[in-house]
């Protein structure tokens, strides 16, 4: 008896080093390789350098290190012991500045101009260069209010600080918020996946090659912070769905209620989908363990019903979707201004009704531009330029989140609770696409929402015999639909 309990005690004394050197041998793995701090340091040096290039001053090349600190320091003492967030942190801002240098040099050279997308010159216009500083008071009828204030301060430090004047701190400043919102996308697919560092690492690589954050990163837009708030949002409802608890549901509601207030000096039209979210996010508590096909067919319906009909529920919503009306027409003309009045969006999209328009505008988001190749040639705006890397970007991972979605099925039929989260994720792209279908069918508008995109891209095991049958399958059905596309595109062309 004496040695049976030796024995048993050496096994479980082996038991914990094995786990404990495997516990160690993941956070070896998960901490960032000297190869990737060897890209992070060349492309801050090589980006800040372009950047001071293209704005005629050295001090691009002290911004750009100072900031990164910044954000290294805010990654580090928020998210501990969780180096993949600070992994994509790091790459994801050294790609964004390198971007932005890129961007402005090659905008200088064509256009003799360090920026020629309007929002940028209307944005940069508004913040002052020295006192007194740009404030709300001073501010015409804008939307975007808290954007230009959050710059205006960035700006008011590093004139305090003796740096000189230039369009570089704006776009160094939303390579960091880019960067952030990095590391909140790669949290919040670890509450879906859990400690899954080969499906952590993979999420922060796709979401360093995403081009739509790049040109957040690198063109002086809002849409970094209209992305941040969407994605604090997020990560606070989808630590709901995983850990239902009322604690964890006043805090969604919180922070859903600041970020919605938030939200209404950035871009008001997107308030109403903020309090979407959370409704959505409140039906999948209330259904938890005992979904079904009517719940579902309920949880999906009524968002889209609140969507198109909100102004009939509530006085803010009408107000919000007033707005949103607006906006969509000023959409609609620039969309008749820049298209031929022969393209396959005027004809087949823009001057459809709306049940039409939202399965084509959706089905447009998705392959976009059409043709892919559409934005790839010298004298195109560098806004579009990068839109267009983000069309290959979608085109090449669709497949994988097709296959997410369908499994998210499978779960739901198994009743599987632990595929909740992927499921709500699935939903919330899918909705915010479709209104973004209806209103502006602007590819950086859709781009708000490309993390739950990013992390439904992450999720197949393709490892898994069966997960790699049916990638065969989504793949040849999707790019046929790409290629058949474009063969209307060309017809069109030619009738046209």
């Amino acid at each position: 008896m004496l040695i049976t309990c030796l024995v048993k005690y050496k096994k479980k004394i082996r038991f914990g080093e094995q786990k404990k050197n495997a516990i160690a041998l993941d956070k070896k793995r998960e901490m960032p390789q000297a190869k990737e701090w060897v890209w992070v340091g060349a492309l801050i040096i090589i980006g800040s350098g372009m950047q001071g290039y293209a704005n005629s001053t050295f001090h691009a090349t002290i911004v750009a290190p100072i900031l990164f600190v910044l954000g290294y320091g805010i990654i580090r003492f928020t998210c501990k012991n969780r180096s993949e967030e600070l992994r994509v942190f790091m790459l994801s801002f050294a790609m964004c500045v390198f971007i932005g240098g890129a961007a402005s040099c090659y905008s200088i050279e064509v256009f003799s101009s360090i920026h020629s997308t309007i929002d940028s010159h209307t944005f940069y216009g508004m913040i002052s260069s020295a006192p007194p500083f740009t404030t709300i008071d001073d501010m015409p009828a804008f939307n975007a209010p808290l954007a230009v204030l959050i710059w205006q301060q960035v700006y008011k430090a590093t004139w305090l600080l003796g740096f000189d004047f230039g369009l570089y701190v704006g776009l160094m400043f939303n390579a960091l918020v880019i960067g952030v919102c990095g590391s909140m996308t790669v949290s919040i697919a670890r509450n879906v996946f859990g400690h899954d560092i080969g499906r952590l690492r993979r999420v922060g690589t796709i979401y360093v090659m995403c081009g739509i954050m790049w040109l957040f990163g690198a063109v002086l837009i809002r849409d970094c912070f209209t992305t941040m708030i969407n994605l604090i949002v997020l990560w606070a409802i989808v630590r709901w769905v995983v850990r239902s608890t009322l604690a964890n549901m006043f805090i969604a509601v919180a922070i859903t209620a600041l970020s919605t207030y938030a939200m209404y000096y950035l871009r008001i039209e997107s308030i109403f989908l903020l309090v979407l979210y959370w409704f959505l996010g409140f039906m999948f508590w209330f259904h938890r363990g005992r979904f079904d096909i009517v719940r579902l067919f309920v949880v999906i319906i009524i968002p889209i019903v609140m969507l198109v009909l909100g102004g009939y529920f509530r006085t803010y919503v009408e107000n919000a979707l007033k707005v949103r009306s607006i906006q969509a027409e000023g959409y609609a003309s620039h969309s008749s201004a820049s298209n031929r009045s022969d393209s396959l969006g005027m004809k087949l999209i823009i001057n459809q009704p709306l049940p039409v328009r939202l399965i084509l505008g959706s089905g447009s988001l998705a392959i976009n531009p059409i043709p892919l190749w559409a934005n790839f040639r010298w004298g195109v705006s560098e806004y579009n330029i990068l839109k267009g890397f983000h069309g290959l970007f979608q085109i090449i991972l669709m497949p994988y989140v097709i296959l997410s979605i369908y499994i998210c099925g499978r779960m739901f039929i198994l009743r599987r609770i632990e595929g909740m989260a992927m499921l709500y994720l699935a939903i919330f792209y899918i909705l915010n696409v479709a209104a973004v279908a209806v209103t502006s069918l602007e590819t950086r508008h859709a781009g708000q929402f490309i993390s739950a995109f990013i992390i439904l891209a992450a999720a197949p095991n393709m490892k898994e015999p069966t997960t790699r049958r049916l990638m065969r399958v989504a793949m040849v059905g999707w790019f046929s639909l790409v290629v058949l596309v474009h063969l209307l595109w060309i017809i069109m062309r030619g009738i046209g």
